[in-house]
């Protein structure tokens, strides 16, 4: 069974500034192309830092037992959500005239972003460890890249 979920980004001055270059390009794709290369980047930052990269806030800890699973199976040490690196392999980028994204197909994918109830009988509480989302220095970049597109037209 596929899921879907989407994480909207709602930053004020990208959104003026692809209106502007909405206004004045007849095709965004080659900007839209850059900007999911700058998601991606975000993506790959977060799970780098460990950390949500809209509030740099760090993720929670693992539970005890996870520490202690992970380690029975010889994953531990190791990062938050990379135990086999599966999620990180499987994010892929998209891109067109008028959207960038960056996401992933897997399943449990959703769970991590927002956390929530998993395990036999939805007894497991996974806190949320954000991967998704804009940070302000992918938001900075994003506006250079606009800027550069604007002083060519």
């Amino acid at each position: 069974m596929a899921t879907e979920f989407a994480v909207r980004v709602e930053n004020q001055g990208v959104l003026q500034v692809l209106q502007r270059l909405s206004s004045r390009l007849d095709d965004l794709t080659p900007f839209m192309e850059e900007v999911s290369g700058v998601l991606a980047f975000g993506v790959e930052e977060a799970f780098r830092l460990e950390q949500d990269p809209v509030s740099g806030a760090a993720w929670e800890e693992l539970a005890d037992a996870t520490v202690a699973q992970r380690s029975a199976d010889g994953h531990w040490p190791g990062k938050k959500l990379q135990v086999k690196g599966q999620l990180t392999a499987s994010l892929s980028t998209d891109f067109g005239p008028d959207f960038a994204m960056v996401g992933t197909n897997l399943e449990y994918a959703a769970i991590h972003q927002f956390g929530g109830k998993a395990g036999r009988n939805r007894s497991v509480d996974i806190p949320a460890r954000p991967y998704l989302g804009l940070s302000d220095d992918s938001a900075a970049e994003i506006l250079v890249i606009a800027e550069r597109y604007l002083a060519e037209d």
